[in-house]
């Protein structure tokens, strides 16, 4: 009977897979400790009496490489690796992201809505929002489909999405495995400012099986602020985002810099939007934003005791506080949302 293990060790996995001889049948057992989010498999098979030939394979990827290793094992061992980056799951994390994280424009919904409305044989019946984290992007779904399910890989996202809301269903589940839908049962599938963690062709893949003919796929995501005083917008965009958190970001991170233009959607009949948002914020309010950031969730783990984004508060308060009176204006800055379309 093999056994898979995979042990923790300073952020990266590190699994071997055994495979023995056991009577004509395997029955792995799998066992997963989230640490960072990279992966690193090594994968062993040794001979067993002729049965399976004296080979050794030896794979190695991180996280976001994933796909490479599911290609390479053997479907046999019924061994299903997660597809999803394991950054958000914390308890901590996920009441950052209920907090502090913005919310979308009703304008954006009406844009959904109106390009669903567009073909008739969109009954505007089920929604599903995948990666819906705590659920910001899932309530306004309520307004547009009948029915609105919300799913997302980390327990303590569904856990703080559902105490928000109780007429949506929120589930735990992974992005590329849309199990729980049958075929051409779905009538909008949304994933807001989560597309670039996932495994994108084996989503697209889900999304078409489960879409009804005349679904509609909307894929939006926030991409980087502009904060209008220029001083304010090099401490958190220019030093901040772009040098202190330079090396914690993933490599996935590249979806949102390049604006979605790496994305393609999986049917012939597309559209790709802009939407800008002014928006007036509290200093305390965009910190924590910042605060819940992937990249700066690494960067807290390898510097415990950092005040760097403390520092980042003090220093924007210090910009925007009035000497005399000691009030504190709020950040204005324009937030830019990508916003994708299309139609099965």
């Amino acid at each position: 009977m093999p056994t898979l293990q995979v042990y923790p060790t300073s952020g990266l996995i590190m699994p071997t897979l055994q495979v023995y001889p056991t009577g004509g049948l395997i029955m792995p057992t799998l066992q997963v400790y989230p640490t960072g989010g990279l992966i690193m498999p090594t994968l062993q098979v040794y001979p067993t009496g002729g049965l399976i030939g004296p080979t050794s394979t030896s794979l190695l990827h991180t996280w976001a490489d994933r796909s490479h290793f599911y290609k390479s094992t053997p479907q046999f061992l019924g061994i299903h690796f997660r597809s999803t980056y394991f950054l958000f799951e914390g308890k901590e994390h996920a009441k950052l992201y209920a907090k502090y994280r913005p919310s979308y424009p009703e304008r954006l919904y009406r844009r959904i809505k109106e390009y669903c409305m567009e073909s008739d044989a969109n009954t505007l019946d089920l929604a599903v929002d995948v990666g819906c984290g705590s659920g910001q992007s899932t309530l306004p779904l309520t307004s547009i489909c009948k029915h609105v399910i919300g799913v997302d890989i980390s327990k303590e996202q569904i856990t703080a999405a559902r105490k928000v809301s109780s007429n949506v269903d929120f589930r735990e589940g992974h992005a590329e495995d849309l199990g729980f839908q049958g075929d051409e049962t779905v009538d909008l599938v949304t994933t807001a400012t989560a597309i670039h963690w996932m495994d994108i062709p084996t989503f697209m893949k889900e999304v078409s099986r489960v879409l009804r003919p005349g679904g509609v796929l909307a894929v939006y995501s926030f991409i980087d602020d502009k904060i209008h005083n220029n001083e304010a917008h090099q401490i958190v965009w220019e030093e901040f985002q772009g040098k202190t958190l330079r090396d914690c970001w993933t490599e996935k991170r590249k979806h949102i810099v390049n604006g979605l233009s790496l994305i393609e959607l999986p049917f012939e009949e597309t559209l790709r939007e802009r939407l800008n948002v002014e928006r007036h914020i509290d200093i305390e309010s965009y910190v924590g934003y910042l605060s819940s950031w992937s990249a700066w969730q690494t960067y807290q783990k390898k510097n415990p005791d950092t005040t760097v984004l403390t520092d980042v508060g003090h220093r924007l308060r210090s910009l925007y506080e009035d000497q005399d009176s000691g009030v504190v204006r709020p950040i204005s800055l324009t937030s830019h949302i990508i916003l994708l379309l299309g139609r099965k």
